[in-house]
């Protein structure tokens, strides 16, 4: 049995809540996107539409701009204040031709619009095509949620340093240090005044050889942050954004405490090779 390419971009089981004032085109919506496979709540005003979408999220919003009480605008800014993460879909129903009401959807954070009268078969594909817009969406965040908490358990941080821009970018705003706080610098010299003296000439060069000459970076920074003493390790490669832009790519990462226990190993082996606290078996 062959399967149509529409039935395959039916998300099975959607929820779908549809806010329209006119009774008629709201049966006609409901009908339509059963028909297609989905499980459709309706609301007759935007108070109602946000009594649904309190009550439990549905995976899109078709939202009418024009109804009496609360407007559509106001109810997508309400409903943005509740899923500030935009995992909801909202797709505004404006008049065709109506390009205030478009700019005016977009503003109030609205995910797509679909013009009336409707073309039920462009309406469906454009539902599908925010379903899927805003699983990608709901997914991004997951999938950036772990990365950040495995960068916090390594005490890891990321780093872009566009060349020819002179631009130091970090996938976090403070350093991944084990105690205190300071801010990523903006530039690789501000890291360096982190340095004990006796070591800042050793890290410049090394952060020059691979801006300069395209050396791999692999270094270890002593730094000093409100007197506490930290070690971290800097890695880094130099690269290409599209034909032309270069790009020093890499990683930050406090191994002050890792240092500190390979010490308490090595020093516990000492005592055993030395003779103290040692048995034979």
């Amino acid at each position: 049995m062959s399967v149509s390419p529409d039935s395959i971009a039916t998300p099975a089981g959607a929820r779908l809540l549809v806010v329209d004032d006119d009774p008629t085109t709201l049966t006609l919506l409901q009908q339509v996107l059963q028909g297609d496979g989905y499980n459709v709540a309706v609301a007759h005003s935007g108070e109602e539409a946000l009594l649904h979408f309190q009550a439990g999220l549905p995976d899109l919003v078709l939202l009418d701009v024009m109804m009496p009480g609360i407007d559509g605008y106001t109810t997508c800014e309400r409903m943005r204040q509740l899923d500030p993460h935009h995992d909801v879909a909202i797709v505004m129903l404006t008049g065709a031709d109506d390009y205030d009401s478009i700019d005016r959807a977009f503003a109030a954070r609205a995910t797509d619009f679909i013009t009336k009268p409707f073309q039920w078969r462009l309406l469906l594909q454009r539902v599908r095509y925010a379903l899927r817009t805003g699983r990608a969406n709901r997914e991004l965040r997951l999938i950036r949620t772990r990365q950040a908490a495995a960068r916090r358990l390594a005490r890891l941080i990321f780093f872009h340093y566009q060349l020819d821009d002179d631009a130091l970018i970090w996938s976090d705003s403070n350093l991944p240090l084990v105690e205190g706080s300071v801010s990523a610098p903006a530039h690789f010299h501000q890291l360096v005044e982190l340095v004990p003296p006796t070591d800042r000439q050793r890290v410049d060069a090394a952060i020059r050889r691979a801006r300069v000459y395209g050396e791999p970076l692999d270094i270890e920074v002593p730094i000093v942050v409100e007197g506490q003493s930290f070690l971290l390790r800097l890695v880094g490669q130099l690269g290409h954004i599209g034909s032309d832009q270069r790009v020093l790519s890499g990683a930050l990462q406090d191994i002050t405490v890792q240092r500190r226990n390979e010490q308490i190993v090595a020093a516990s082996q000492v005592l055993h090779e030395d003779g103290t606290g040692y048995s034979a078996t």
